[in-house]
């Protein structure tokens, strides 16, 4: 039963983190920097937030920061039909989810 609980939260972080990925993604089609401010700041902070909290919901720490890079690189793929031209955004929306999920990892082992 536990096994499926975390699946389910699994799947909750990545749904949110896509649609929300997809939604800053769609900001490549406005003049100025929108773009270039939600790929460098808006989704990799999303994915270390979201792996942070399904850590905290029962998922491993292992298997949480998957989901926002992939979220990243999907979202970019699915609104405008190629890939990423580098790989910064997608690797930063790594880094930080990591980041996110051994931050949950060390609050769930905190003695309170």
């Amino acid at each position: 039963m536990k096994i499926l609980k975390g699946f389910a939260v699994w799947l909750a972080q990545a749904g949110a983190t896509l649609a929300l990925c997809y939604l800053a993604t769609g900001t490549i089609w406005f003049p100025g920097p929108w773009y270039d401010l939600a790929a460098w700041g808006l989704m990799p902070l999303a994915g270390a937030i979201g792996a942070y909290l399904a850590v905290r919901g029962g998922v491993n720490h292992y298997i949480a920061w998957l989901a926002p890079p992939l979220c990243v690189y999907l979202a970019h793929y699915f609104v405008t039909g190629y890939t990423p031209d580098g790989a910064g955004p997608t690797l930063l929306a790594a880094l930080e989810a990591v980041i996110g999920a051994a931050a949950g990892h060390v609050r769930n082992n905190m003695k309170n």
